[in-house]
């Protein structure tokens, strides 16, 4: 099943913003309660602490804040996409126009290819537009942002690249099939939650979706691949005052969520690639059993390759092995 009410509700609003305007609330209230939009903010709720009310505020300061970045990354993102309404309007008729089922059919057996159990449930699609960007996936639920394909009228949609998208969010469903009861035995930790994150993005970026990044991402993604001791250590600090933070912590949760943005996907996605190119494709999944090994895991690849890759804190390591 494919639903387009989040991406058609956002149009209305998409004027508003980009004539720094505050939209109705009638048309505020439409979009939010299109179910894509529910999808993505239950999922940004649990990883980021993301609310319907924070939203509703972002929308606001997208429409009055002055000009210039407004310390929101969703703000500064609508802003960004308002501005090309009608682009947006001729991506979302080229979506229209796909043969949906077939592209999620040859995405769930291209996932089914790397999956120790094949996923076969039922997938409902969300089209979005100007939201968090790229995909996400919660439940049986995947949802897109339409923002992110370029203007069909310059450049046709890459159904590979889609396919890409559609076979990372279901190995994702699958993977959370198999591993859910290994997951609900884990602490409810935000660190042990953010280290879970680079495991399970950096595998299904790495297997699937290395030709979206570098087609649709572009530069920021070939520039993050070459800023990986950065990366690695920004992300350590967070991991570690993750570690020591408790459930549920808005700053700390909103702080893991904001790191995913291109550079977790990118730390492991090129992770997962030491792991393949030096350990191989078996020792790459056997670290995938949890957070620890696959830290652990990497870290033995650069050991074992000579890698000139940078390497975790060993005391962060540490106390993550033991939470897990």
């Amino acid at each position: 099943m494919v639903d387009w009410s989040a991406a058609e509700l956002m149009f209305p609003l998409l004027p508003y913003i980009a004539s720094r305007r505050v939209p109705s609330d009638e048309i505020v209230d439409a979009l939010i309660a299109s179910p894509g939009i529910q999808v993505w903010l239950r999922h940004a709720g649990i990883h980021g602490g993301l609310t319907e009310a924070r939203y509703r505020e972002i929308i606001k300061r997208a429409a009055t804040a002055p000009e210039g970045p407004t310390q929101s990354s969703l703000a500064d993102r609508l802003r960004r996409q308002a501005s090309r309404e009608h682009e947006l309007a001729r991506v979302l008729a080229a979506f229209k126009a796909l043969n949906f089922e077939g592209i999620c059919q040859d995405a769930y057996a291209w996932a089914n290819e790397h999956l120790a159990e094949a996923f076969s449930g039922q997938v409902k699609v969300y089209l979005m537009c100007a939201t968090r960007g790229s995909a996400i996936v919660l439940d049986q639920n995947i949802a897109i942002d339409i923002a992110d394909y370029p203007d069909p009228k310059t450049r046709p949609l890459n159904l590979d690249s889609l396919k890409a998208v559609l076979a990372h969010e279901v190995f994702h469903m699958g993977r959370e099939r198999v591993s859910r009861a290994g997951r609900e035995a884990l602490p409810d930790n935000p660190g042990v939650r953010l280290a879970g994150m680079l495991l399970e993005e950096g595998v299904a970026t790495y297997l699937f979706s290395q030709g979206y990044m570098a087609e649709q991402v572009g530069q920021p993604w070939a520039d993050s691949l070459v800023n990986l001791p950065d990366m690695t250590r920004r992300f350590s600090e967070v991991l570690a005052a993750a570690l020591g933070a408790a459930p549920g912590d808005p700053e700390i949760l909103s702080k893991c969520y904001a790191f995913f943005g291109i550079e977790g996907y990118a730390l492991g996605c090129e992770m997962c690639r030491a792991i393949d190119s030096t350990l191989g494709r078996s020792a790459m999944h056997e670290s995938l059993r949890d957070p620890a090994a696959f830290i652990e895991s990497y870290e033995a690849a650069v050991d074992a390759g000579a890698l000139p890759l940078p390497r975790f804190p060993k005391e962060t390591v540490t106390r993550l092995k033991a939470m897990v």
